[in-house]
């Protein structure tokens, strides 16, 4: 059942594709992800970032984008002699469906910077542990998180980007509390550079 609903979304897309003033395209991207709050550090968990587009002009120098799309996140520990008992798991695979929505401004014609909010949903993830521990697993569902990022046009079709994304909330309020966020949340927080390239489909 769950599988047919995420139909819709790309259903919607596909309407919206053909609308007048709307331009469509596609995203490919490489993540590198860590996880905040789980005592590992560097961007060191790679994952893949794609899907669709939608975007329309609202001012001359303004538009807004929304998105759907697979995006890979989680975390990973480096191997060495010296810290083999540090971090919580070797390597931790979280899959979600993003839904960022961004809001562009064109600093030139072919540069334009973006910042916007996203709803992720979180439908699997697993870990792989040596030690064979009992870990605290309970993320929630829903992620809510925040989007920068910049975009610079190749070919009139082609651009490549670059995107900072950052959860709002944290996606494991059970777990300890997190240096940065110390006073005002606990557990763990999505932190994932992209950089990939946009292709647009339709003007």
């Amino acid at each position: 059942m769950m599988r047919k609903l995420w139909v819709i979304p790309f259903l919607f897309f596909g309407y919206w594709a053909q609308a007048q003033g709307f331009r469509a395209g596609a995203i490919a991207a490489v993540n590198g992800s860590q996880l905040d709050g789980d005592g590992l550090s560097g961007y060191n968990k790679p994952g893949m970032y794609f899907g669709l587009y939608v975007a329309r002009d609202f001012k001359p120098q303004w538009y807004w984008q929304l998105e759907l799309a697979y995006s890979g996140k989680g975390s990973q520990r480096v191997l060495k002699p010296d810290n083999l008992d540090e971090g919580p798991w070797l390597r931790l695979s979280m899959h979600y469906i993003d839904i960022p929505l961004t809001v562009h401004y064109r600093y030139r014609e072919d540069w334009h910077f973006h910042a916007g909010l996203g709803m992720n949903f979180l439908t699997n993830f697993n870990y792989r542990d040596l030690r064979l521990l009992t870990l605290n697993t309970d993320f929630r569902r829903w992620e809510s998180a925040m989007h920068l990022g910049t975009t610079y046009e190749l070919t009139p079709k082609i651009k490549a980007s670059a995107r900072f994304s950052y959860s709002i909330l944290s996606i494991d309020p059970n777990g300890p509390p997190v240096p940065f966020f110390a006073l005002l949340q606990r557990g763990a927080f999505n932190n994932v550079l992209s950089l990939g390239i946009r292709y647009q489909l339709r003007d």
